[in-house]
């Protein structure tokens, strides 16, 4: 399990922001097959030992070849010019814009930084899907071999069920899968406003307009469910085009095409970050940053990625098959002995541990009547004397031992529950009676303490995931609690900032429900 959430991190989070830096970095032809590899990356299941060997492998197999083709192309076509002379793409011609839109530039004449600009995506691209690759593989190949011992060694408590079950196509319970459905739901639709609001234009309308469809809807106490995951589907459409225009247009023919001041750029909120030209004074091989622009222009191309990114995972998650009666059977089958074959562990490792402590316990008798055979042979012990019974007692001889007659010895006169060595044996007798008393509690409290470390550890490894959930959802239960009074908060705010009659009409609603008796009930009808 712990690897199947390194795996999901690697995948679901480090590789989709490396694709995301070079696709922004270099928005040219070449970075195209990168882009649409980064579309498709949120729909290709996590690493697992079955999907490493279907539809996972065969992505990260095609990506990693790509990439190496782009740049073996970057440096077959740098060969090609050094070969037949720099004289084949003339400055500011058609072939040399038309690379350029591609991503093929020269060389010749260009500092580092500005080579280092036009060739690093492909290396970048290639070096980090070789390493994700060999990364996911390693970590489901270990998920295999530690699963393959504790089903072929002879000592195992696994049953061949268990190991037939673990290779379960989804690892991640119902529970936590639920919990992941929710908080998708809700980013989705933060993710939405925040795409609308950002940047004001026609696509940002859409997305305000599903934004508000869908906060209404679930105001009204109905689920966002499957309905709302092939909404979020057609909304890929839109993103998709969105993040594709907006790149396109930092290259040179669209924005002569469509002056930033033009109309249509407007509407489109299609704004000239990069931007180069070829005339007598510039070269367009070099790419300059239009840095008089305000955060928010730079922020809509990554805000628009995160929002396609969290809502295709989101419809994905929406739009999974419904479980049948049987497999969801099953899958429960599979958790019941998952935690089985753990307790079974447990206590496997308890009894052992209570094996030992019983031997030693046993040894250590055994070494205390030796001793004690040893003392009663020795000729202090075989002093003994006759004693006449009296008439009230049975006849015959009592062996007793011969002991000084002083007053102050008297009292330590043996007799028949006297054992025969007080001093020597008194550790023996009193570990021999707490043990004979004690044996359970203590085995247990031993048992508990010699396998606390082990039994941490193993919930260590498996509740990390769990604890982050408790904590998201009393972070989440406690806003949703107190959601009134924030929006109660936020409702006076607006209208002491700006001020007009419906801000005025807020001030009055907010003062209202303020001092009404029950205000979460009042404040979520009125909403």
């Amino acid at each position: 399990m712990a690897n199947y959430f390194v795996c999901l991190v690697v995948q679901r989070l480090i590789l989709p922001i490396i694709m995301a830096i070079c696709c922004l970095m270099r928005p040219v032809g070449l970075s195209l097959p990168y882009l649409l590899f980064l579309f498709g990356l949120p729909f290709v299941p996590v690493a697992t030992p079955r999907s490493i060997k279907g539809s996972a492998g065969l992505y990260f197999k095609l990506f990693i070849s790509l990439s190496i083709l782009l740049l073996v192309g970057q440096i077959a076509f740098q060969i090609v010019l050094i070969a037949l002379g720099d004289q084949l793409i003339e400055s500011c011609q058609f072939l040399e814009i038309l690379l350029r839109h591609i991503g093929l530039v020269k060389f010749q004449d260009l500092n580092a930084a500005v080579v280092v600009y036009w060739i690093s995506p492909e290396i970048i691209m290639s070096l980090t899907a070789v390493v994700v690759y060999v990364i996911l593989r390693k970590l489901a190949d270990g998920n295999i071999g530690s699963e393959q011992p504790a089903s072929t060694s002879p000592s195992s408590l696994e049953a061949p069920e268990v190991v037939s079950l673990r290779c379960d196509p989804n690892p991640v319970s119902r529970e936590k899968l639920a919990f992941l459905t929710k908080l998708g739901v809700l980013l989705s639709v933060a993710m939405l406003c925040l795409a609308a609001v950002l940047q004001p234009s026609v696509p940002s309308g859409i997305y305000f307009v599903i934004f508000l469809g869908s906060a209404t809807w679930w105001a009204c106490y109905k689920e966002l469910d499957r309905a709302f995951g092939v909404v979020l589907r057609v909304t890929l459409v839109f993103l998709i085009l969105h993040i594709t225009g907006f790149l396109a247009y930092q290259n040179p023919w669209p924005q002569e095409l469509l002056p930033a001041n033009d109309t249509i750029a407007r509407i489109f909120a299609l704004t000239p970050i990069m931007s180069s030209s070829c005339d007598n004074l510039t070269d367009i091989r070099y790419v300059y940053f239009n840095s008089d622009l305000g955060s928010d222009y730079y922020l809509n191309p990554v805000v628009l990625m995160l929002c396609y990114y969290c809502i295709s995972i989101t419809s994905s998650l929406l739009m999974r098959p419904r479980m049948t009666e049987k497999e969801i059977k099953r899958q429960e089958l599979f958790y019941q002995l998952e935690s089985g074959v753990r307790l079974q562990r447990q206590i496997s490792f308890r009894m052992q541990r209570k094996n030992i402590l019983r031997k030693t316990l046993t040894s250590d008798r055994w070494r205390g009547a030796a001793r004690k055979v040893k003392n009663v042979s020795s000729p202090l012990a075989r002093r003994f004397y006759y004693h006449q019974p009296s008439p009230s007692k049975p006849r015959g001889r009592v062996l007793q031992l011969s002991v000084p007659s002083s007053p102050t010895a008297m009292s330590d006169v043996p007799d028949e529950r006297t054992p025969l060595m007080r001093g020597g044996t008194r550790r023996v007798r009193d570990a021999s009676t707490s043990d004979a008393q004690n044996t359970i509690p203590n085995d247990s409290i031993a048992m508990h303490t010699i396998g606390r470390k082990h039994v941490s550890e193993e919930e260590d490894t498996t509740s990390f995931f769990e604890q982050i959930m408790l904590a998201t959802g009393n972070v989440a239960n406690f806003i949703y609690k107190n959601s009134y009074i924030f929006t109660n908060v936020i409702m006076m705010t607006w209208s002491i900032m700006f001020h007009s009659w419906l801000t005025f009409v807020l001030l009055i609603w907010a003062n209202l429900i303020w001092i009404m008796p029950n205000q979460r009930k009042n404040m979520l009808n009125s909403s």
